[in-house]
């Protein structure tokens, strides 16, 4: 039995008749909406979102060849607990898609490894000259 039949059936058993035509299904929703309960779905704690977080990270490092290295650095830089410890650094961004934010992670370490390294490695330690 649908909402709609049910909903129809508690009416006409209390003295109210409707009829199905004069009743839109926009109504049906409202009432749904805001009188039927929604079953409340269970929180994952901090150790399951974290481990939920981990295999999509992980799964980048086997579809895009990405080296375990990064995937464990961008990981860890974005599970870092805020101070109450209650949530992640990536849950307290406003818009967080680990997609483009891997891509982002890659071509910013591609750049350092390409253009800061060389740079670090040939400066002199001036306290020892």
């Amino acid at each position: 039995m649908t909402k709609k039949e049910e909903f129809e059936e508690r009416f006409t058993k209390d003295g109210w008749h409707l009829d199905p035509g004069q009743v839109s299904d926009n109504v049906f929703h409202w009432i749904n909406k805001n009188f039927i309960p929604k079953p409340k779905t269970p929180k994952l704690t901090v150790e399951g979102r974290r481990e939920s977080f981990k295999d999509n990270c992980f799964i980048w490092h086997t579809t895009k060849n990405m080296s375990l290295e990064l995937a464990y650095e961008f990981f860890d830089y974005w599970t870092e607990m805020n101070p109450n410890g209650k949530k992640m650094r990536f849950e307290m961004e406003r818009v967080f898609d680990i997609n483009r934010r891997m891509n982002t992670w890659i071509k910013r370490s591609n750049y350092i490894n390409r253009y800061m390294s060389p740079q670090r490695n040939n400066q002199t330690d001036y306290k020892n000259t």
